[in-house]
């Protein structure tokens, strides 16, 4: 069997059956956004996160400085995942040997710049040569009073998504059809090239604790959220009216000849976060919000008994969301 035949969850699956469980020190392992170690009073988070050029980048589309940043604002959404804050990146970066020193020197400059609009820094790495094409790997540290893992979840309790989705998939197809970063209309430009991570909201959140699982949006909604189904044992059931598609997404997906719902559905690189609540929770979750100051939350579903995902009042997209070995480039 190939790769490209299992699948990437279904290969990650077989490692993840063979890694022991329960070693000393360590809370959470590989399956989450971010492996948890246990770190005095608080809890110590890493992650990791890959870009390759031509599976997640394009050079025609993205300057050197771009593509530094964006891979570290997406490495730094995993710690926001998990309820934490950013306390410093690591970059591993292989480069072609005929790069331009200042193409190279760009792109540091922009791992720095992604690091520090997440609150930290970029404190080193390892630098090799690559045949081609270019690969940047980016591990993020991280702390965290509570985790939210992916697993936490129960029936009974609410499903929210933060901030409006579609943004990044309608800037792809545009890019696709032949548009130019600096010809998309801004806020979709600035989705596709800076993510934010979503350190807003665990700002205003982690106080409450009331917080029981969550992930950020890498893969799109639908594919995400069953990886939090399959992670907790339950069913997701998602009310697809409710999901708020951004305004710009809509106009994109007119424009384009599609409809707008599947579209955001499916939209990978939202890097929002999917998160769950007791239903008594709510208020208290929604007056933080405004409080505070962060991105609007929305309820769109709800946790039930069984497994995997049922969306309610919407046909589903093609494909529920990304797959790297089971999605073409």
């Amino acid at each position: 069997m190939r790769l490209d035949e299992l699948g990437e969850f279904g290969f990650l699956a077989r490692v993840q059956a063979a890694l022991p469980r329960g070693a000393p020190g360590v809370l959470l392992g590989s399956g989450d956004d971010a492996a948890v170690l246990v770190c005095g009073d608080n809890y110590l988070l890493v992650s990791t996160d890959a870009m390759v050029e031509g599976r997640h980048f394009r050079r025609e589309w993205l300057a050197p400085a771009e593509i530094g940043e964006r891979a570290a604002r997406a490495a730094l959404s995993d710690l926001a995942a998990m309820g934490g804050v950013a306390r410093g990146l690591f970059a591993s970066v292989a480069f072609p040997p005929d790069t331009d020193v200042a193409d190279a020197e760009a792109l540091a400059r922009g791992l720095e710049t992604g690091a520090v609009a997440g609150g930290a820094h970029l404190l080193g790495g390892d630098l090799i040569a690559s045949p081609g094409p270019l690969f940047l790997d980016v591990t993020v540290i991280g702390e965290a009073t509570a985790v939210w893992p992916r697993g936490g979840t129960q029936p009974g309790e609410l499903l929210l998504v933060s901030g409006e989705l579609g943004r990044s998939a309608s800037a792809l197809a545009l890019l696709a059809s032949g548009v130019s970063v600096a010809n998309l209309r801004i806020d979709l430009r600035e989705r596709f090239l800076r993510p934010q991570p979503a350190f807003d909201l665990v700002a205003a959140l982690q106080p409450l604790q009331v917080v029981t699982a969550a992930l950020d949006l890498s893969d799109g909604l639908l594919a995400d959220l069953g990886h939090l189904a399959e992670s907790s044992g339950v069913q997701l059931r998602v009310n697809a009216p409710a999901v708020p598609v951004a305004a710009a997404a809509r106009q994109t997906a007119a424009n384009l000849g599609r409809e707008a719902l599947p579209l955001a559905l499916a939209s990978g690189e939202e890097y929002e976060l999917a998160f769950t609540i007791p239903r008594e929770s709510l208020e208290a979750v929604q007056q933080a919000v405004v409080q505070g100051g962060a991105r609007p939350v929305t309820v769109i579903g709800e946790v039930v008994s069984g497994s995997g995902i049922v969306v309610e009042g919407a046909d589903l997209p093609r494909t529920a969301g990304w797959d790297h070995f089971g999605d073409a480039p």
